[in-house]
């Protein structure tokens, strides 16, 4: 495998400020049945040269570095527009492809669909959203 660093794909330079390593050790997790809990969480967004990125985002326990939660996924652009949309596949057994738009520093996403295994520990996923944005580029 070529290890050089091919050139960004025209079709996703709209969203090339997503490239690169992005990381958070404060988040704050809340569920009805568990106690509250503080996260760390880490996404990297790749490419190849082909007309998406990948990405990949992992969280883990604050306190105790235990991981909770992967996923792995494309991001695709709308040819000749600012649609956006994200694909993913989650370790919990949920595959979604979200859509939305985006602009220079601002993604914002809605699920289109989410799928998921028969046999996933609830509760079952309906809906979810993304919101990302980069400041100070």
């Amino acid at each position: 495998m070529n290890t050089d660093s091919p050139p960004l794909h025209d079709m996703v330079k709209g969203v090339s400020w997503l490239l690169g390593k992005w990381r958070s050790e404060e988040g704050k997790g809340y569920y009805p049945t568990i106690q509250s809990f503080t996260y760390g969480e880490e996404v990297e967004f790749t490419h190849v040269g082909q007309p998406n990125l990948q990405f990949s985002f992992y969280s883990w326990r604050a306190a105790d570095k235990n991981p909770l939660h992967r996923e792995l996924g494309f991001v695709r652009v709308k040819p000749n527009s600012n649609q956006v949309a994200l694909i993913i596949a989650a370790n919990i057994g949920v595959c979604e492809v979200e859509e939305g738009t985006y602009t220079d520093n601002h993604m914002q996403l809605e699920s289109h669909t989410v799928g998921g295994l028969t046999f996933r520990k609830p509760p079952a996923v309906k809906k979810a959203s993304w919101h990302i944005a980069v400041e100070n580029l």
